[in-house]
C-alpha cells in the first residue's frame, strides 16, 4: 500500500498549494476541512473528502484523530495556523498510533506567532526592521514616519496599513495592541526552507515576490540571490528550522536583506518550487515518514520508489539546486463535475457526527 497523507484546512493557500502538488503524484492523497465548500477538498477524490470541526472546537481533535484511524492515514499536513496550537499539543498521541505530522517543533511555533521574539531570537544574526509598539509611542517614542502598522502576531501578511503623520500614528498606539515598522522600499522574498533530521540543510528557494495581496504572491519568480541565500541560511542553522519553513525578507535602501516573518505552514509557493526543480510538499512527506534506515516497514507500506529518492536527494551535497522561474497568478479555474458540487451541499463527505475517538485527546 502506498503512503497516505491528509492535508488539512484546505481552503488556505497553503493547503491548495500542497494538494496540487501531492495529489498528482505517487501518493494516496485526503483532504479536510471545516467548509464543505473548500477549494482544495475538489483536488482529491471524492472518497478521500473529509469534513472537520473548527479547530478552537473540542471536538477537533477526536475528529482528526478518528478520521487518521479510519483512513489509515500516514502523514497529517496541516494547512491552518489554526489548527497548529491544538495539533503541538496532541502531537504524541498521533505519532504514538503511527500517525506523524509535518508539523514544527514548538519553538519555531510560538516564533511564528510573536515577530518581536523572533527579531530578538536573531539579533546578531541577520538584520530585521526598526520596530516600536504601541507602549513605545505611548511612552514618547518619536520614530521617522511613515511606518506600517503590523499585528504583534501572527506570520507576515504585508500589515494593517501605513501611518504617515503624528497623529496617525499615537490614534493607532492609543486604540490597539500593534507593532509599527520602518517601510522598506526593497524587492520582496519568501524564502522556503527544509532542512533534513540531520539537521542539514536539503532545499533553499527564494521566491522574489514581484507583486501580491497580501502575504499571496501574484507575481513572482524563483531567483537566485547570494545576500538573501545567506541570510536564510544563517536563520535556518541558527534556529533550527526543522522540519520546514518560508522565512520572509524585504531589502532595505541599502540593499541588505531584513527578516520581516517566519511562516511555518507549508510553502503557497510549492508548484513554483517544484516546477523550478524542487518538490517541497513531496520531500516533507517523505521527512516527517523518517525514511532513513530501519524505519522501513515493507510489510505495510511499499515506499521502495520513496525512499530511494530520499535516498538519492541524499547524495547531494547543500541544498537541492533550482532553476530560476517566473509564475504569475491568474483567474484559471479547476473544473469539476456540478455533481460534486451538488453533493455538498447535503451532509459532507465524512459526518462528523458519526466519528466516535472518546476523550483520548481531552
Amino acid at each position: 500500500m502506498i503512503p497516505r497523507v491528509l492535508v488539512t484546512g484546505a481552503g488556505s493557500a497553503s493547503a491548495m498549494a500542497s494538494l496540487e502538488v501531492l495529489a498528482g503524484g505517487d501518493l494516496s492523497v485526503f483532504a479536510a476541512d471545516m467548509d464543505r465548500y473548500a477549494p482544495g477538498l475538489f483536488l482529491v477524490p471524492a472518497d478521500h473528502r473529509c469534513s472537520l470541526p473548527p479547530a478552537d472546537e473540542p471536538s477537533y481533535l477526536s475528529a482528526l484523530f478518528a478520521l487518521a484511524l479510519r483512513h489509515r492515514i500516514d502523514v497529517i499536513v496541516p494547512g491552518s495556523v489554526a489548527e497548529l496550537p491544538a495539533l503541538a499539543h496532541a502531537r504524541e498521541v498521533f505519532e504514538a498510533a503511527g500517525v506523524a505530522l509535518a508539523l514544527a517543533r514548538p519553538r519555531l511555533l510560538a516564533l511564528a506567532d510573536d515577530k518581536l521574539a523572533l527579531a530578538q531570537a536573531v539579533e546578531g544574526v541577520v538584520p530585521t526592521p526598526r520596530s516600536w509598539t504601541s507602549a513605545d509611542i505611548l511612552a514618547g517614542a518619536d520614530p521617522r514616519l511613515p511606518l506600517r502598522v503590523l499585528s504583534p502576531h501572527g506570520a507576515w501578511n504585508g500589515g494593517r496599513g501605513i501611518v504617515l503623520s503624528r497623529e496617525e500614528l499615537l490614534a493607532a498606539a492609543r486604540a490597539d495592541d500593534v507593532l509599527f515598522q520602518e517601510v522598506l522600499i526593497g524587492a520582496e522574498f519568501a524564502v522556503d526552507l527544509l532542512l533534513g533530521r540531520d539537521g542539514r540543510l536539503r532545499a533553499l528557494v527564494p521566491r522574489e515576490m514581484a507583486r501580491g495581496q497580501g502575504p499571496l504572491a501574484l507575481t513572482e519568480r524563483t531567483l537566485h540571490d547570494p545576500a538573501v541565500e545567506r541570510a536564510a541560511a544563517r536563520v535556518a542553522a541558527h534556529l533550527g528550522t526543522m522540519p520546514f519553513a518560508t522565512l520572509h525578507f524585504q531589502k532595505g535602501a541599502d540593499q541588505r536583506p531584513r527578516l520581516l516573518g517566519l511562516d511555518v505552514l507549508p510553502s503557497s509557493g510549492a508548484a513554483l518550487v517544484r516546477a523550478a526543480g524542487v518538490d517541497l510538499p513531496r520531500m516533507i512527506v517523505l521527512d516527517a515518514m523518517t525514511l532513513d534506515a530501519g524505519a522501513l516497514d515493507s510489510a505495510t507500506l511499499d515506499l521502495t520508489p520513496l525512499a530511494e529518492a530520499a535516498e538519492a536527494d541524499a547524495t547531494a551535497v547543500g541544498p537541492l539546486p533550482f532553476r530560476e522561474l517566473g509564475a504569475v497568478r491568474t483567474g484559471a479555474q479547476h473544473f469539476v463535475p456540478a455533481a460534486e458540487i451538488r453533493a455538498a451541499e447535503r451532509e459532507p463527505w465524512e459526518s462528523v457526527g458519526s466519528i466516535r475517538a472518546g476523550r483520548l485527546l481531552h
